[in-house]
């Protein structure tokens, strides 16, 4: 049947599947990376504009559909393995003829999409007539036998098990269909069920077949850092990505593009103003922000600098929080027309009378604070609060809360109607070596900058810009490389990218031997341990890293079972 691929387990290697609906589709997810493509008619009905879920109803022949554009749209114009996904429950399927038309479509493989699961109750009715899951099992079994590649689509522990028990062995957990918002967020209860009750079907399939491999697919995760979370919890080895990878993006990216084009009708000078979006694509402000958590922040931010309020701003280190502040104040300095200010408290030199001032006395000369300089329009931005006496940062959080102060040696009430930008760090909230009042004000208010961890979109352009950076000879990274780049978890966020982005710069060995990276990527995770790394960002790694064996992770972190369970309770960390 043609070409013959075969997909092999390596070490370290997650798979990526793109359920398509185009040759389009399909080209670019070959361009990216993508291991194998999927034929869906879903995907189709969303290439159509057409809500996933269609794909269940009888309005057209689907298995005529699906068949025809997977021989014309794809085969021809892809060199990555070929799958195609099949309705079962057809009652007008036969079963031989259809295994002898995919043998001469010259496709690499077979899957149960849509599965009966997908219709709820319903399905009982379709299993009492002979058309549901056990027919599926059955049909992925013939294909095996005829020398068909498959993934089997399952939901719960039975049917994995009945699927490993038939000889399938590459299964699918799919935990329904993806929502239709992009903007459904899920949350870490959410996901740590949905873990659970994934690991639960690997580790009872798996341990009676240990050459399975498991993908998920579909449900609410769609990618991003919860995604590398939930597959880190339950073994998984793979996603098969379709409205993630395909309708989220390209209808985000047609927005944009659509609107830009759009606005050339009210700008006065269009084509400079296009030219100027067009090379700021990917970017807000000199900002890469891709991702949407980076977008998301954004949008926090310009809707403080809007409505005038003080901006605090909190995130790991070197996660550009300095970078996003400057920002900020050169926004809110073009509104006001006023002066910056910086203040960094953790210079042993400076103290909170450079803040607050400080009144005249016998012998001491009077001081004014930055506080009494600034006026209303001017912008005034503090690092290092943490280095104060917690009287001086409580006093801190009342300007902030009413604009009140009082200079250091006096009582006298002054207002400061400057606005402040507060740059704090998580690792200072969460061991709280911040005052209670400053601490709560961070919690209400404070806006943070993301990891690079849940910023993945963004590592390619972050890459580029930093390689460009560094030489004059820019160098274009394969996809093998930067797919590297994006799995591994960033301890040190944007300084541990640079780092490896100049190891990649100055290694002479131009075939960019992944072996090579993965072991110095490790080695530099084992250095960047010197940086500030929150505890409870230790305890979660080291959750992760073991599995969530307790046992484990105790004897990882050095500590005892009862101090781990006190850390898992005070930094209220779920799992």
């Amino acid at each position: 049947m043609g070409k013959f691929y075969k997909l092999k387990q390596k070490n370290n290697r997650f798979w990526v599947g793109a359920a398509v609906g185009s040759g389009m589709a399909a080209h670019a997810a070959e361009a990216a990376g993508a291991d194998f493509v999927l034929a869906l008619g879903a995907g189709k009905m969303r290439s159509m504009g057409i809500p996933s879920p269609a794909s269940l109803l009888p309005i057209y022949d689907a298995v005529d559909l699906t068949l025809d554009f997977a021989a014309k749209e794809l085969v021809p114009r892809v060199n990555l393995p070929v799958y195609v996904g099949l309705p079962l429950f057809d009652p007008r399927l036969e079963v031989e003829a259809l295994l002898e038309r995919l043998d001469t479509l010259k496709l690499n493989g077979v899957t149960n999409f849509p599965a009966v699961f997908h219709f709820g109750k319903r399905a009982e009715i379709l299993e009492a007539h002979g058309l549901g899951y056990r027919r599926e099992i059955n049909f992925l079994a013939a294909a095996k036998a005829k020398g068909l590649e498959t993934i089997g689509y399952v939901r719960n522990r039975d049917e994995a098990n009945r699927m490993a028990a038939a000889g399938i062995t590459t299964l699918c957990i799919n935990f329904g269909l993806n929502p239709h918002s992009r903007d459904k967020s899920i949350n870490d209860e959410t996901l740590d069920r949905l873990a659970l009750a994934a690991k639960e079907i690997v580790d009872s399939v798996r341990k009676p077949k240990k050459n399975l491999k498991i993908y998920l697919g579909g449900g609410p995760i769609t990618g991003g850092a919860k995604l590398d979370k939930l597959c880190r919890k339950a073994g998984i080895e793979g996603f098969i990505g379709g409205s993630a990878l395909d309708r989220a993006p390209l209808e985000k990216s047609l927005v944009n593009s659509v609107a830009s084009f759009r606005e050339i009708e009210v700008l006065q000078n269009r084509v400079e103003r296009l030219e100027r979006r067009l090379r700021q694509y990917g970017k807000r402000y000199d900002l890469v922000c891709l991702a949407d958590a980076m977008d998301r922040m954004l949008d926090q931010v310009e809707a403080v600098i809007s409505d005038g309020s003080h901006l605090i701003l909190k995130g790991e280190t070197a996660t550009g929080r300095h970078k996003v502040a400057k920002m900020a104040v050169v926004r809110s300095i073009q509104k006001t027309n006023g002066k910056r200010w910086k203040l960094d408290l953790s210079k042993p030199q400076l103290s909170s009378d450079d803040f607050f001032g400080k009144s005249r006395s016998p012998g001491v000369r009077r001081r004014v604070g930055i506080l009494e300089l600034a006026n209303e329009s001017d912008i005034l931005t503090l690092v290092g609060v943490e280095h104060l006496q917690e009287e001086d940062q409580n006093r801190i959080a009342e300007v902030i809360l009413s604009g009140k102060y009082c200079c250091n040696g006096s009582d006298l009430e002054r207002h400061s109607g400057a606005r402040i930008v507060l740059i704090l760090g998580n690792e200072n909230i969460l061991e709280q070596q911040l005052a209670q009042n400053l601490r709560l004000i961070a919690k209400e208010k404070a806006i943070e900058v993301p990891p690079l961890r849940d910023r993945i979109e963004d590592i390619p352009m972050l890459v580029k810009n930093m390689i460009s950076e560094m030489t004059d000879e820019p160098r274009e990274l394969p996809p093998s490389i930067i797919r590297i780049l994006i799995r591994h978890n960033w301890p040190g966020n944007l300084n541990e990218l640079r780092q490896a982005v100049k190891w990649l710069v100055e290694e002479k060995d131009t075939s960019f031997n992944q072996s090579r990276l993965i072991e110095h990527l490790s080695a530099d995770t084992r250095t960047v341990g010197s940086m500030k790394i929150s505890q409870r960002d230790r305890v979660v790694k080291a959750l992760l890293l073991n599995n969530l064996s307790r046992t484990k992770t105790a004897e990882y972190l050095g500590i005892t079972r009862k101090t781990l369970y006190n850390r898992i309770k005070k930094y209220d960390i779920l799992t």
